[in-house]
C-alpha cells in the first residue's frame, strides 16, 4: 500500500488519485469550491463515478451473458478495446507527462521519478526476450492493482464529499478507510489462495498462482469486508437520522463501482473488467490531472472546462500529448523490440506491466504533496 495504516500516516495527508486524504488543517482549503462536480452532474456520474461502466456492464451481462458472439457483442468488445487504447493506456502516460514537465515534482521524488524507471527499463527489455520473467512481473502488477484501484476510488469519493460540504468525522473517515482496505485485502488474498483452480491468463501470459494462503484466510478477509461495509453504512445511517445529512450519491457510486470490481462473481467480473478500467479508473484519473491544468488556467466552471476540451486549448493539447506518448510506449517500443527479435506478445506485456508499476508507485507520492496549489486544484 502507498502508506501504512497507522493513526495518522494513511489518513493525514491528502490528495487523491492514489488515495491520499486531507489533514484537518487543510479541510477549509478543500471545501472551498465553486461546484459540486468536476465537469457537470451527467459527465461526472458517467465518467468519474462509474455510471457508464454500470450501464455497459448491465446491458452486456443481462442481454449477452458471457457470450461474445454476434454483432452487438462485437460492438461492445470493440468499445472496450477502444477504451483500453485511448483511455486506460493513456492514463498511465498522463502520470509521466504530469510529473516530468514539472521540475518541482520530478525533483521531489528522485527514487520514484528517476531511479525506479532506470531500474524498470532493463527489466522490461529483459522480460521481452526471456519468457520466465514476464509472468512474474504480471503477478506483481496484479497484486498491486487492488490497492491502486481502491485508493483512487477512495480519493475521488473523498473529493466529492468535500465538494458537497459533507465533512466526515474521524469515525466516519476511519470506517470508510476500513471498507477501502478490506476490499483490497480480500482482492489480494483471492490471488494468493492455495486452492485456486484453473490457469489465469493476463496480457497473453499465464499468471503464476503463488497459492500461499489457506482458504480460511480468504474467508476471513471476506467477513472483514462484509463487517466493514456494515460498519460504514451504519455510521452514515446514524448521521442521516441524527442530522439529515445524506452521503453524496457521487461518492457512494464511486465507492460502489470500485468495490464491485473485486467482489463480483467470476463471470460477472470478467464482463465488468471489460469496461471498468477504461471508463471509470482511467477517466476519473484523467479528469483529476486535467484539474491541475484547469486550475492554472483559472477555469472553475464545468462549462469553461468542457469548452477547453473541445477547443485548441492547453487542456486539449495536453490530452493529445498523453495520447501520443501512450502510442509511443505501448505500440512504438514493442515494434522496435520485435525488430530486434523479441516476441510481440511477450514484449508488449513486459512493457505494459513495467510502465504501470512505475505509474502506481509514482502516483502514490505525487498526489500526497502537502501543496496548497494541488489541494485547490483537485477541489476547485
Amino acid at each position: 500500500m502507498t502508506a501504512s495504516i497507522g493513526k495518522s500516516s494513511y489518513t493525514e495527508t491528502v490528495l487523491l488519485a492514489c488515495g491520499s486524504f486531507e489533514s484537518e488543517q487543510n479541510k477549509s482549503d478543500l471545501s472551498s469550491k465553486t461546484s459540486s462536480w468536476i465537469l457537470s452532474p451527467g459527465l461526472d456520474l458517467f465518467f468519474a463515478c462509474g455510471g457508464l461502466v454500470w450501464l455497459l456492464f448491465l446491458v452486456h451481462y443481462f442481454l449477452l451473458g458471457a457470450g461474445r458472439s454476434g454483432e452487438f457483442a462485437i460492438a461492445l468488445l470493440g468499445l472496450s478495446s477502444l477504451g483500453a487504447v485511448f483511455l486506460a493506456e493513456v492514463h498511465s502516460a498522463a502520470t509521466i507527462i504530469h510529473t516530468y514537465r514539472k521540475p518541482e515534482l520530478l525533483n521531489a521524488f528522485p527514487l520514484q521519478s528517476k531511479i525506479l524507471p532506470a531500474l524498470l527499463l532493463p527489466v522490461a527489455v529483459l522480460g521481452s526476450f526471456y519468457a520466465p520473467i514476464t509472468p512474474v512481473l504480471v503477478k506483481i502488477y496484479l497484486l498491486l492493482v487492488p490497492h491502486h484501484f481502491m485508493a483512487q476510488s477512495y480519493g475521488i469519493a473523498r473529493v466529492y464529499c468535500l465538494k458537497n460540504n459533507y465533512e466526515l468525522n474521524s469515525e466516519e473517515r476511519f470506517s470508510m478507510l476500513m471498507l477501502t482496505c478490506s476490499t483490497t485485502f480480500y482482492a489480494v488474498s483471492k490471488q494468493l489462495a492455495a486452492n485456486q483452480t484453473g490457469t489465469a491468463t493476463f496480457l497473453g501470459q499465464s499468471v503464476p498462482p503463488w497459492g500461499i494462503l489457506p482458504q480460511g484466510f480468504v474467508d476471513a478477509s471476506l467477513l472483514f469486508l462484509i463487517a466493514s461495509a456494515i460498519n460504514f453504512v451504519t455510521h452514515l445511517s446514524i448521521r442521516f437520522f441524527k442530522s439529515g445529512d445524506l452521503f453524496p450519491f457521487s461518492a457512494f457510486l464511486t465507492m460502489l463501482t470500485g468495490i464491485a470490481a473485486f467482489t463480483l462473481n467470476p463471470t460477472a467480473s470478467g464482463i465488468y473488467w471489460l469496461y471498468v478500467s477504461a471508463f471509470f479508473h482511467a477517466t476519473q484519473y484523467l479528469l483529476i490531472v486535467l484539474s491541475v491544468d484547469w486550475k492554472e488556467q483559472n477555469k472553475r466552471s464545468g462549462t469553461e472546462r468542457l469548452k477547453s476540451l473541445l477547443s485548441n486549448s492547453s487542456s486539449s493539447r495536453l490530452l493529445g500529448c498523453f495520447l501520443l506518448l501512450s502510442l509511443g510506449i505501448y505500440f512504438g517500443l514493442p515494434g522496435i523490440l520485435v525488430n530486434l527479435g523479441a516476441n510481440y506478445t511477450l514484449c508488449s506485456a513486459a512493457i505494459f506491466v513495467c510502465v504501470n508499476i512505475h505509474h502506481i508507485v509514482l502516483d502514490g507520492e505525487i498526489w500526497k504533496l502537502r501543496s496548497e496549489k494541488i489541494r485547490q486544484s483537485v477541489s476547485a
